[in-house]
């Protein structure tokens, strides 16, 4: 009976130990160091998404980093060398992982054969920065702070798709001293502007792209937002794309055309297919 007693003292000594075992070495883990900017994250959210961010690197590519900003640390990935023109993508509104790492091949492709430092911010990674909790201004807060982590003045290219597109080309309206290139894809949230009468003006240099059986988004608004671009970048031959909301393999290559023209040789672009085209808006993309 003592023996029993000394074993059955044991094992329930054993059992009460592993739940403080266990907070232990969640605890060391939390606080472990890894690759990152040198600000610590504020709260215990970002740091649990800290150490189990790398969950969403197994389908994507590019180097994570967690960037202090004045709504906490945000994850993000980087492509390219940080001396190269700076791009920024913002994906769509859903919280997927898919969602987060839609532009992957395309910011690859842009630094690889243009050389370019592309960012790619996942802004479900701070609650604060979720869709649906941020608005228009503090985005442009945001992307205004990511510029300066960057050491630039402006964006080479600011690209968005979904709730993302509608975004940037809030920010480039608002601001467009600081956008050089503009691509917004399937921007279906712009509805909400163009329903409300705002104006959807853009005057910098602007590529629109969305696939014609995306039901994201409405061909009225569409027209509105080509009628409003002051410099705008067509698409190759003016072509009609379908896939749905998917990120098109296609949008990638026109990415990387517009990328490969100057400002300059945008505007001169610009002028020469707008008189080739005359009213022929039909195949304009």
């Amino acid at each position: 009976q003592g023996a029993g007693s000394s074993s059955l003292g044991r094992g329930s000594l054993g059992r009460m130990r592993l739940p403080g075992i266990l907070l232990l070495v969640a605890s060391t883990w939390l606080y472990v160091d890894c690759d990152q900017e040198v600000h610590e994250p504020t709260g215990l959210h970002d740091w649990i998404y800290w150490k189990l961010g790398w969950l969403d690197d197994w389908e994507g590519s590019g180097t994570a980093l967690f960037v202090p900003t004045s709504f906490g640390r945000i994850r993000l990935q980087t492509f390219g060398d940080r001396s190269g023109p700076l791009a920024l993508f913002m994906h769509g509104g859903m919280n997927l992982n898919a969602v987060h790492r839609e532009f992957d091949h395309a910011a690859e492709a842009l630094a690889t054969k243009e050389g370019y430092f592309v960012i790619t911010p996942n802004f479900h990674s701070i609650r604060a920065t979720s869709p649906g909790s941020i608005e228009a201004p503090q985005v442009a807060k945001l992307l205004s702070e990511l510029l300066r982590w960057a050491g630039r003045n402006r964006f080479d290219m600011l690209a968005g798709k979904g709730w993302g597109g509608a975004m940037v080309a809030r920010f480039a309206q608002a601001q467009p001293v600081r956008v050089a290139r503009l691509v917004l894809i399937a921007p279906g949230p712009l509805r909400q502007d163009w329903s409300q009468g705002k104006s959807l003006d853009t005057s910098v240099p602007t590529m629109l792209l969305y696939a014609v059986d995306d039901t994201s988004v409405d061909r009225p608004v569409m027209e509105a937002i080509k009628a409003g671009m002051k410099h705008p970048f067509y698409a190759y031959g003016q072509h009609i794309f379908r896939g749905g909301h998917r990120m098109l393999e296609e949008y990638t290559s026109e990415v990387v055309r517009f990328a490969k023209h100057s400002v300059a040789d945008v505007l001169d672009e610009v002028e020469d297919l707008t008189e080739a085209l005359g009213n022929s808006h039909s195949e304009e993309l």
